[in-house]
Order: C-alpha cells, then sequence, then structure tokens
C-alpha cells in the first residue's frame, strides 16, 4: 500500500510502520501498557515533581506500594491493564479502615488509576490521521 506519512524524517516513519505491524492494523499504534509497578513509580515521581506534602506521600505511598503492590503480587497481576474492576472490588473489599479513612484510600487509587490512565492506557491504541 502506499501512503503519504507527512514526514521527511526516516526514523519516525519507520517507528510508524513499526507501530502499524506490532498492532496489525495499518493506521493504528498499539501503545505499549506498563506494569502495574513501572506506573508506580511514576506516579511516586509525578508526586515528588509536584511537591506534595510528606505526609500525603506516605499515606498513599502505603496504600499503593504497601497494599496494592502486595495485592497484585499475590494474585499473579504484573501489567496495568489486568487491574479490572472486580480485581479493584477484590482489592478494597480487603480493607480494614473505618468509612471515613477508607473514602480517603479510595480517593488516593483513584487519582492513582487516572494517572496511569493517561499516562498509557491499559489497551489503549491510538489511531494515525
Amino acid at each position: 500500500m502506499k501512503r503519504s506519512l507527512n514526514t521527511r524524517d526516516w526514523t519516525a516513519a519507520s517507528a510508524m510502520v513499526h507501530g502499524w505491524e506490532a498492532s496489525g492494523q495499518i493506521g493504528v499504534i498499539k501503545v505499549e501498557v506498563p506494569t502495574i509497578e513501572q506506573a508506580v513509580e511514576a506516579y511516586f515521581e509525578d508526586a515528588a515533581a509536584r511537591h506534595l506534602a510528606p505526609t500525603t506521600v506516605r499515606k498513599r505511598r502505603e496504600l499503593i506500594e504497601g497494599r496494592l503492590l502486595r495485592f497484585c503480587r499475590d494474585k499473579g497481576l504484573s501489567l496495568l491493564k489486568q487491574l479490572d474492576v472486580t480485581t479493584l472490588r477484590m482489592f478494597r473489599n480487603g480493607w480494614s479502615y473505618s468509612a471515613l479513612s477508607a473514602v480517603k484510600r479510595l480517593v488516593y487509587l483513584r487519582s492513582f488509576l487516572r494517572f496511569a490512565w493517561t499516562r498509557a492506557g491499559p489497551g489503549r491504541t491510538r489511531r494515525c490521521s
């Protein structure tokens, strides 16, 4: 198939074609899905860059690194896209927090998942024009 890639850069054009080959469709580039540990590491690097208060980071680290990563290791989960609604409900059901603390921890978990989604997105693909 002949098609203009709208670039004169051989490296960029080659990367685009390789992305199409990896996704199996012309015009669609499959986005790499990071591991859960990579997403957690990036999340806390971003928290440091935003200069969050040490107590805020400590509470989030306790939940995400201390509990979520342990839960994922126990269940054999390694990729971010494996964290679906059912799995996250099982994780949440294992909490022994009071009602108010559980709500705050849920906010922390949603923050992490929102960050991870906007960064890579589980199983998402993007179309090239």
